[in-house]
């Protein structure tokens, strides 16, 4: 059978005057981000700010994973010199893809693009596939060789850039072939523009996740679709039994869901050895099915990166690099934050009892532990002495609450250092691995969740332990 060959139709660049010395575009200039970035000679750049703006934005939304999204506009030519207008965006979801180290662009995304691209094309026939942008959270602008194999192989036309945003320095740079190589970070120019072809345009999406992270795109609340949503996991490799620390812990300290997938075990009921205490410990809990809400749309989630946790001691560090996901719901802050406001003595703390659910989402393979709600105390602590109250606690409530208790949380001023002294009355309380003890540092009135430490019990090895870098605060959105 013979197959021809259809040569790939090429781009012809629009002939306009470039902004600065077009009238029909104002306010262009260096945006603060790259001021002293130098221009490139084979492609000038230039973004529209509401689309700039709305890149930090939604950069910002999570600066402990990268995130990412899709530039869109017009490739132009004036005297000779090749141009490009990027008039729009579309922001991914962090629910494609959350991770510290790489966002991945899911074949969602890029259906959500091209539906992006027929509203757009509808009314401009030249909008075009611009390229890329990704963030790179507090560790620099520049190519990672991942990132210039996804340019080479898939943007490498002489219109389409890179774009890389560290949100936490407030930095960005473009970047573009040139030959067979990657080009060196380059500058670029904002501007203003009455014309409505040249600025970020409105439209309609079917999926709720795009509309919730792109204010420019209403959802069509009669066709509304439910992405998909799958889990990444890289090409040739099998989940291990237990937990590989050959890895360095990530200098950010930032959470991966391909990490979290590493770390879960066997589902409930699956056939366990008595060598495996990780699975035999899973096992004793009784887990209910849920979709994690990292997975769910009803939930919006926010990271907490662990200032302070303790590594695992090398002969326990296959054994816990990541304990059980845990999801803080965010109007418990509220109420401790109240409780402590209406403490009189600041010196005595806040004591609670946390209440929630041990969870098992079965299309994840993902375990986690949801924390839904508080036990206080009845009243007045007339001592500082965490064991009494601990005790006097589980006195009136450990039995009513026996199937529901996840732990406790101390909020307090003065948080000891070390944690060790907290150790003992963990441990003759909460005999159970998923239990744990929070302990939270308040300031001015306000929980500081950077600085909470968590402290858990492993009956197996018969240790405390606070190896927990991550967890995540949760609320419902509808």
């Amino acid at each position: 059978m013979k197959i021809r060959i259809i040569r790939e139709k090429k781009i012809e660049a629009q002939r306009f005057k470039m902004p600065g010395r077009n009238s029909d575009f104002t306010n262009v200039h260096q945006p603060p981000s790259n001021p002293s970035k130098s221009f490139s000679s084979t492609l000038n750049v230039f973004i529209c700010r509401q689309v700039w703006e709305s890149i930090h934005r939604h950069a910002e939304i999570d600066m402990s994973i990268e995130m990412g999204g899709a530039l869109l506009g017009l490739y132009g030519e004036d005297n000779g010199q090749p141009f490009i207008l990027v008039t729009d965006v579309l922001h991914q979801p962090p629910q494609y893809s959350a991770d510290p180290t790489m966002v991945r662009f899911t074949r969602q995304f890029y259906d959500d693009v091209e539906y992006y691209m027929d509203q757009l094309k509808a009314n401009n026939k030249d909008i075009l596939r611009l390229g890329l942008y990704h963030t790179h959270p507090n560790y620099g602008v520049f190519m990672s060789r991942t990132d210039e194999q996804t340019l080479k192989g898939i943007f490498k036309a002489p219109y389409q850039i890179a774009m890389v945003v560290d949100p936490v320095k407030r930095e960005d740079g473009v970047f573009m072939m040139s030959g067979q190589k990657v080009t060196r970070q380059q500058g670029f120019k904002i501007y203003d523009t009455p014309k409505p072809e040249y600025r970020l345009h409105q439209g309609q999406t079917l999926n709720p996740l795009i509309a919730r992270y792109n204010a420019h795109l209403q959802l069509d609340p009669h066709r509304q679709i439910t992405p998909k949503i799958p889990v990444y996991t890289p090409p040739n490799s099998t989940p291990p039994k237990t937990i590989k620390t050959t890895q360095n812990i990530d200098k950010r300290s930032k959470i991966s869901l391909r990490q979290a997938q590493k770390h879960t075990t066997t589902p409930p009921n699956s056939p366990t050895t008595n060598t495996d205490k990780t699975k035999m410990q899973v096992k004793r809990l009784d887990f209910i099915p849920k979709i994690c809400p990292l997975f769910n749309l009803r939930f919006e989630c926010r990271t907490v990166t662990l200032r302070k946790y303790v590594r695992p001691v090398k002969t326990l560090v296959d054994y816990y690099e990541f304990p059980m996901m845990l999801f803080f719901e965010q109007a418990l802050v509220q109420q401790l934050e109240k409780q402590w406001h209406h403490l009189q003595n600041k010196k005595m703390g806040v004591l609670a009892l946390l209440l929630g659910n041990s969870c098992y989402d079965k299309s994840q393979n993902l375990y986690f532990l949801e924390l839904t709600s508080l036990q206080n105390e009845d009243q007045m602590p007339r001592s500082a002495n965490l064991y009494k109250r601990l005790q006097l606690l589980l006195k009136d409530h450990g039995l009513i609450l026996k199937n529901r208790l996840l732990g406790w949380v101390f909020l307090t001023e003065n948080v000891p250092q070390p944690l060790y002294p907290l150790y003992e009355p963990h441990k003759h309380f909460f005999k159970q691995k998923h239990q744990m003890g929070m302990i939270v540092k308040m300031q001015q009135d306000h929980m500081q969740m950077e600085d909470t430490q968590i402290i858990a019990y492993d009956p197996d090895y018969q240790k405390a332990f606070e190896y927990f870098q991550h967890l995540f605060l949760y609320r419902r959105v509808y």
